[in-house]
């Protein structure tokens, strides 16, 4: 290889030119080279003359994006010097159609050490090609006498010179060097070359023993005359596509460990036999099983994974269209927070800038965070013109809590909302309570009974209130709303609120509150609670028509009810009520945890597809106001229908409309041209008809069916007017 340093300024000024661009075409401040990307191929002009050379980044959670190629790391933990050259001297590419043999890297240029520091990140430090050792080549250098003019030499840091000593695995001739500071040491044995990765001296290079197990980078000098990794074109993953208002979303569980996102592409790409797959459909991608709090992005419409249990070593995969409206074309930010590692593609189209923790921008444009994290949010720049992207989400979930959000901002908007979030707007009083909640508490003791000290579920909780012990002990009291939580704080949604009953902090008890709902104005109601173990809510006379969070229904309807929840969970569920007065009863418990939660709410109007925080006050002993407005997020657009031809998802008369308007005049779908055959006519006609309720209803209503017959008489007539006229002239 050639550093751009050593050519003529007008090659090495394109060479710099076509380094930057390749970079990005807008960046942030932190990210030229990106985040590190660990385990992605990337490329570089650092070849002969300012070509392109290809690099892997080995010896982490997999070799090289499963996208592209599978993996073939040997070790997690990495490897010794001798065994990293072995391993990239035996890897071959296929991605610049050359087929070239690798080696470990040789670094030449200052550039070329920033854009390999950068794309490795901070994942330890990394072997690269460097050694003093004779069997490769190396003089021994630390046995000469300190000399800062030569480089190679104890106390030279980074100034060029005749490179005594040092060699390159590949042979390459010596003529750059970045040390640290006091390095290298000069200590026997230590005749190999790593890199640090830490923040304070990322990038500074430093001599070791051969047998420390490190990543290592492997180079393939395929000197080709462009960026050819552009031209790759990555494998989708498999799993159902999205609908109307809907993602498609695939779980797979019972894969081992999954470790970031490359791990995770391997199972997605490759299910290995013996997992769960689950296939399902959301509205949204907003999930989280915090016990301590919910996704920390604003918007906190939490779902949980459709896979029962744990969500440890999930892989998931979402599909769906979004559409960019006419008018909103332009820059786009796009938000994902998660726990553990992600990737957002917009196919076809390119982030230009990212940040967040362990986020990059991967070589066919998405937003990718590559490493296993704690929660964060990471935010991705991207133009998109109006039309409709098909997107694909990768998440993992390693071990411990789990979250994902997914959501948007328009060109010149400051808010972020969910994608495929049809809004909500609810505004009104809530019901209350007359007077105030007869609370009886029962904390199971066990002391000097034999009986364990925990509760199991709904069912011993209520022989608990019904029948305790004679060591247990009994609070009754009457209080004007139903809160607490014990142990971890801030788990729930109203906060700074003092908990109600005050007695209760931990251990196995039970709970009744029992009171009369007053309801001053007929309407749609949502009642709920957040429970950590399991509770049950009846109101007398009320069936519940609809339910969300992890509530069932119960008793033909009059029960919401969770049980052995094992973690913070919300249930919902809405009926109609008429004015008046209802009897109302509250049954929950605690298993014996450390921490937990109890809050009881309630929503003017239906919340329970996507419950959102601000729509719900704590039932209390006076009415409160609710004026909750969620914006709408970008639409998701399934599979256009026939018939469909404003394609908001369903064949009714809005369609029949526009059919009716362009009928003999019109020649594109839009205009009711069903069947591309350049003219609306009786055939567009017959494919609307034997379409109409499509995604609506199961057979058209009556009324519109008599509509369609008075249509069809209309349409015959126009076109029997039309060809009367044509044959006129």
């Amino acid at each position: 290889m050639r550093s751009p340093c050593c050519l003529p300024p007008v090659v090495a000024l394109r060479i710099v030119t076509a380094l930057l661009i390749s970079i990005s075409c807008e960046l942030s401040p932190r990210s030229a080279w990106g985040q590190p990307s660990r385990g992605m191929y990337f490329t570089a002009p650092f070849g002969e003359g300012g070509t392109w050379n290809l690099y892997e980044l080995s010896g982490g959670a997999a070799s090289s994006n499963p996208r592209y190629a599978p993996s073939h790391t040997p070790a997690w933990n990495g490897a010794g010097w001798q065994d990293a050259r072995l391993d990239a001297e035996s890897r071959v590419e296929r991605l610049s159609g050359k087929q070239v043999r690798g080696h470990l890297v040789a670094i030449e240029s200052a550039a070329e050490n920033e854009a390999v520091q950068t794309r490795a990140g901070r994942g330890g430090p990394y072997w690269i090609g460097l050694s003093d050792d004779e069997a490769y080549g190396g003089g021994e250098s630390a046995s000469v006498p300190p000399n800062p003019t030569l480089d190679g030499l104890k106390g030279l840091h980074g100034e060029s010179g005749d490179g005594v000593g040092w060699k390159w695995s590949n042979g390459d001739s010596f003529g750059f060097a970045n040390w640290a500071e006091g390095q290298p040491s000069g200590e026997d044995d230590f005749d190999y070359v790593g890199v640090y990765s830490q923040k304070t001296n990322a990038g500074q290079w430093f001599d070791s023993p051969g047998d420390v197990a490190q990543r290592w980078i492997t180079e393939y000098d395929t000197e080709m005359p462009y960026d050819f990794l552009v031209d790759q074109q990555p494998r989708h993953v498999p799993g159902p596509s999205g609908g109307w208002g809907t993602w498609g979303v695939r779980e797979v569980t019972g894969v081992g460990s999954v470790l970031g996102l490359n791990g995770t592409l391997e199972q997605l790409l490759e299910i290995p036999s013996g997992t769960k797959v689950v296939d399902y459909q959301t509205s949204v991608l907003d999930y989280s099983d915090y016990e301590s709090r919910p996704t920390h992005a604003p918007i906190e419409v939490d779902r949980r994974f459709e896979t029962p249990g744990a969500q440890d070593h999930l892989a998931m995969v979402a599909h769906s269209t979004i559409r960019i409206p006419e008018g909103q074309g332009g820059n786009w930010r796009f938000r994902v927070t998660s726990d553990d590692a992600a990737e957002l593609w917009i196919k076809n189209r390119s982030f230009h800038s990212v940040s967040g923790w362990e986020t990059v921008v991967s070589p066919y444009g998405s937003m990718a965070i590559e490493l296993n994290r704690s929660m964060a949010t990471s935010e991705g720049i991207i133009e998109l013109p109006p039309g409709d992207y098909e997107v694909e989400l990768i998440y993992n979930e390693f071990a411990g809590y789990a979250a994902l959000e997914v959501s948007a901002s328009g060109p010149g908007s400051q808010e972020f909302a969910l994608i495929g979030d049809p809004g909500a707007a609810i505004q009104g009083a809530t019901p209350y309570v007359l007077e105030q909640f007869h609370v009886r508490q029962v904390r199971r003791t066990g002391e000097g009974t034999g009986q364990p000290q925990t509760i199991g579920d709904l069912a011993e909780a209520r022989l608990l209130l019904d029948s305790p012990g004679p060591l247990d002990e009994v609070l009754s009291s009457t209080d004007r709303q139903i809160f607490f939580e014990y142990g971890a704080k801030e788990v729930g949604w109203f906060k700074n609120i003092q908990d109600v009953p005050a007695k209760l902090d931990g251990g196995a008890f039970a709970l009744s509150a029992e009171g009369v709902l007053r309801v001053e104005t007929a309407g749609e109601y949502t009642f709920g609670f957040h429970t950590g173990s399991g509770a049950a809510l009846s109101i007398d006379g009320v069936k519940f028509a609809g339910v969300g969070g992890v509530g069932q229904l119960f008793d033909d309807g009059h029960t919401l009810l969770v049980d052995q929840a094992g973690r913070t969970s919300l249930a919902v569920a809405s009926a109609w009520l008429e004015a008046g007065d209802y009897p109302l009863e509250l049954i929950t418990y605690n298993d014996a945890r450390e921490a937990g939660l109890i809050e009881l709410l309630v929503s003017p109007g239906a919340m329970t597809s996507m419950p959102a925080r601000g729509a719900f006050r704590l039932l209390t002993d006076v009415s409160q106001a609710v004026d909750h407005v969620r914006p709408a997020g970008l639409q998701l657009i399934g599979q256009a229908l026939p018939g469909d031809a404003d394609e908001d998802g369903k064949v009714d008369l809005t369609d029949f409309g526009i059919l009716k308007l362009h009928f003999g005049t019109g020649s594109s779908r839009a205009e009711g041209d069903f069947n591309s055959d350049g003219t609306v006519d009786l055939s567009d006609f017959g494919i609307l008809k034997s379409n109409f309720g499509t995604a609506a209803a199961a057979v058209p209503e009556p009324t519109s069916a008599g509509l369609f017959v008075a249509g069809l008489v209309l349409l015959v007539a126009t076109a029997a007017v039309r060809r009367s006229r044509t044959l006129c002239r």
